[in-house]
This record gives C-alpha cells, structure tokens and sequence, in this order.
C-alpha cells in the first residue's frame, strides 16, 4: 500500500499562514493513503450505528465537530465553527493534526494556537473550490457550513478518486428527534432556508468535482440533501 504524507499541504511541515506572515512550527504531519477513500463523519442523525472503526481503517477520515471525540485514529479534524470551542473539552483527547477554519481575530482571541498540531485556514466565499492550501471555500453567498469546508479540504489533501460523506442529513428535524448522532451535540435546529442554502452551495461544489473525476457519495441514508447519489453504510465501507 502507498501510503505517503499528503504533498497538497507543505505547510504541515514548513510553517502557517499567521496573519499574512508564514511561521514556521513542528506540527504533527497528515498522512493521506491514495489507495483509501476520504471520508467525511459529520454529526447529522443517520451516521448512528455507524462501525466507526472500520469507517477509521477503511477511510481518510475527516471527523467534524464533536465527531473527533469518537474517532481518535481520524485523520484530522476540521470545524469553521468558532462557537464550537465554547464546549467542555471540544476536541477531546485527539492529537492529531487540527484543521480550523476561521478569521484570524477570532482564532486568537478564542487562543486556539494553544492547542498542540493547530494549523489555522483562512476561508473564502466563492463559486469555485480553492486551490489554495491554506484557505477554504464556505460556500459564495449561502449559509457556510463545515461540510462544504471538509469537501474542499478533501480536495486539497489530494483526494483523486472518491468522498464519501456520513452524517450529512440537512435537515430539517423534527423536534422529537436528536439532531446529532451524538446525543452530546444536540443543540442548534436549522430551518428550511438555510437547507436549501446549503443543497445549491453542495451542487456547485459538487459539479467542480465531478469535472475533476472525484465522486462524491453520500453515506446519510434518510438525508434531505438531494444533490448526492445516496448510499448505505455498509455500501460505502465495503
């Protein structure tokens, strides 16, 4: 198997874009398998009863939000979510690479260069995926979410083949039902607005890949996001 450190982020290993002056730190490389899927674990419903370890070994898993409390062997975490970090121990015990996507004034004042392997992504809002290694495309003129932000990043680790995405059900839920396959995360509802926000950003995204060769396969069965072709688990793991 052809395993290798992903080459699309030389920044692992040479500094971070801080404020417009690159730094140079010693963070903890990613390793990307070319032979392996990448797979994104978002926190909708469907991904509950998920085999997360197989979905860990099987997958270059990129894990959302509190997903990372549950997949210590994941790849990495990602979040544009500055609110995320107003949690009790957000992150829990994961050490790998950490892959935050937000302004630098909120990255300091929330002093998330505290956290160990800490690699800090500006974001853009364009009708295009970025090529930039160090900054993500949230979606032009939509409700920006971490899942349009995973998708690019995937990209931009060398993905060339195949993403698969779990959890990513768009809503919205009813009120008697958890909005989170972690009971930990049930907090915000989103509204029908911004679910149809989020279907068009996906379908642009979505057809940049394609041209590119990269399927995109969501593993949310019962998913409200209809721009996908939809798949089970067990399909997507097999």
């Amino acid at each position: 198997m052809n395993t290798t450190k992903s080459t699309a982020f030389a920044a692992l290993t040479c500094g971070v874009r801080w404020g417009g002056i690159e730094l140079s730190f010693n963070i903890c490389p990613v390793t990307f398998d070319p032979d392996k899927p990448t797979a994104i674990l978002g926190g909708g419903p469907s991904a509950a009863g998920i085999d997360l370890e197989r979905l860990q070994s099987h997958t270059n898993l990129i894990s959302i939000n509190d997903s990372i409390k549950y997949t210590p062997n994941a790849m990495c975490f990602f979040t544009i979510d500055g609110t995320y970090f107003s949690r009790k121990n957000p992150m829990g015990d994961f050490t790998g690479p950490k892959y935050i996507c937000l302004p630098y004034n909120i990255f300091r004042k929330l002093k998330l260069y505290e956290y160990p392997n800490t690699i800090r992504l500006d974001r853009m809002r364009s009708t295009i995926m970025s090529e930039d290694k160090l900054v993500i495309n949230v979606c032009e003129g939509l409700t920006a979410s971490s899942g349009h932000g995973a998708i690019n990043l995937a990209y931009l680790f060398g993905e060339k083949k195949k993403i698969l995405l779990f959890g990513f059900d768009g809503g919205p839920i009813p009120e008697d039902e958890p909005t989170h396959w972690n009971r930990e995360s049930n907090h915000s509802r989103w509204g029908s607005k911004r679910c149809m926000d989020m279907d068009v950003g996906y379908g642009v995204i979505y057809k940049q890949l394609l041209k590119k060769g990269i399927e995109v396969f969501s593993a949310s069965p019962g998913t409200q996001i209809e721009v996908f072709p939809v798949i089970t688990h067990d399909e997507a793991l097999s």
